[in-house]
């Protein structure tokens, strides 16, 4: 590896500073996103399988806390394999608050509630979870009139995921132009062309300008002249046709790993212990794939899978997969930026790459996409495009009062971006009590108070 320079005095001061004015200390970011209503939120969103429809499954909050503790183990295990970048691993606080905040911008219910607001917003700026989780974070948190969260610049360059605004990737995609639709009509019954592309939302343009502003530094390696925060936001990879963001920094790559590992593995446990797959289906489909990377034999992944089917709820197999997965990541260099902030990716080792490739797949195409779970997320969908419609429909009348404020206080508010953020923050159950109040006859009550 590369030497790498060690953080300097300047360093830790353009980390720790905030929008405001301020500085802080990352343990100030934990505080505040943990007392959050986005943060409570997560417990009544859902992760794959419909909130309520058992204690076992894992919502978008037990989720969240999983990623943060995948996420310090992986720096733990980072700061034993090499020294050369040990001062730029971020702290637990850091790592954690990061992971904390990591999906607070998804709707309810799942990516189709996802689909479904980008459809009305494609024309507005766009629609996306990771978007929306700057807004929340920048502009609409309640810590502060201006900022949001007012959290450090550290922390929220670590939430960036997809550090492109949604206009650059609609001018490179052309699959995000988009056939006319009325929209004052009945929305279409298949949504899935309005799937959003991985960005940030126009409306943070500015924010970005400031996260990006002091890391002007130019790559000697580079031929091509561009400073830091210009080549973070202007490469592209080319994914299936798709055009999506190259870069992210350090913090960053530690918490997608971290999500990657929960989205596979934690999710897969769930799909056992409840029965919706079966031992034999795991074993047809990953048994060689999992017991190459682990190197495990085949015999131990049968009966690690037979002994936890009768009493340990898998937990044994998906801790071990668990534990393999981790110590199998790495951080490498990208000579293309000076920053090492930049510079410094964390990443799977091919062997274990292949293997959460394969387990998020298998979890994709029979857990997910299976006509279970399909149908529920369909119906809230649905739910999603018919409170939509209501609400853009007479605003002045059924929005709640401090949230048609919002329009009326400020021209330059857009209506739908306005109704966008409203619904984009309810629970699972705040939109089923919404439409039902909006549509159901015997439903609703003057008495029972909007949210």
């Amino acid at each position: 590896m590369p030497i790498i320079r060690e953080p300097t005095t300047e360093d830790h001061q353009i980390w720790k500073q905030r929008r405001s004015g301020q500085s802080a200390e990352f343990t100030f970011d934990k505080g505040r996103i943990i007392g959050s209503a986005a943060f409570r939120r997560l417990q009544g969103k859902t992760q794959i399988h419909p909130v309520g429809e058992h204690d076992f499954f894992r919502t978008r909050l037990t989720h969240t806390l999983e990623v943060a503790q995948t996420a310090t183990r992986i720096v733990d295990h980072f700061t034993k394999i090499n020294r050369e970048y040990l001062e730029w691993l971020p702290s637990h606080a850091l790592i954690e608050a990061i992971c904390y905040v990591h999906d607070i911008g998804h709707p309810a219910f799942g990516h189709n509630g996802e689909r479904a607001l980008h459809y009305f917003m494609h024309d507005h700026g766009g629609f996306e979870g990771n978007g929306q989780t700057l807004r929340i974070l920048t502009k609409l948190g309640e810590f502060s009139a201006q900022n949001g969260f007012d959290l450090t610049r550290r922390t929220l360059l670590g939430t960036l995921k997809y550090p492109v605004l949604y206009k650059l990737l609609k001018q490179k995609n052309s699959n995000l132009t988009y056939s006319e639709r009325n929209m004052q009509g009945i929305a279409p019954l298949d949504i899935d062309p309005w799937t959003p592309p991985k960005c940030l939302l126009d409306t943070e343009e500015d924010v970005l300008d400031w996260l990006l502003e002091p890391f002007t530094e130019v790559c000697a390696s580079a031929s091509d002249g561009l400073m830091d925060k210009d080549r973070f936001v202007m490469c592209f990879i080319n994914h299936n046709g798709e055009h999506k963001p190259q870069h992210k920094t350090l913090d960053a790559s530690i918490m997608e790993l971290a999500d990657d590992i929960a989205y596979g593995v934690s999710d897969l446990e769930d799909a056992l212990a409840m029965g919706l797959i079966t031992p034999q289906e795991v074993s047809e489909s990953l048994k060689e794939t999992i017991c190459t990377c682990l190197k495990m034999s085949e015999d131990r992944f049968d009966q690690l899978l037979d002994e936890n089917s009768r009493s340990k709820g898998f937990k044994q197999f998906s801790s071990l997969i668990t534990y393999s997965l981790i110590r199998l990541t790495d951080v490498k260099v990208d000579g293309s930026f000076s920053n090492p902030l930049f510079s410094l990716r964390a990443g799977f080792k091919p062997e274990a790459l292949q293997c959460i490739e394969e387990l998020k797949k298998f979890v994709y195409n029979r857990v997910i996409s299976s006509p279970a779970v399909q149908t529920i997320e369909y119906k809230g969908q649905r739910i999603i495009i018919e409170i939509f419609n209501a609400l853009a429909a007479k605003p002045d009348k059924l929005l709640p009062l401090s949230v048609s404020h919002k329009i009326k206080a400020d021209t330059q508010n857009d209506k739908y971006r306005v109704i966008c953020d409203y619904i984009s923050s309810m629970t699972d159950s705040e939109a089923c009590k919404l439409h039902a109040r909006l549509f159901t006859p015997d439903q609703g009550s003057i008495f029972i108070p909007m949210a």
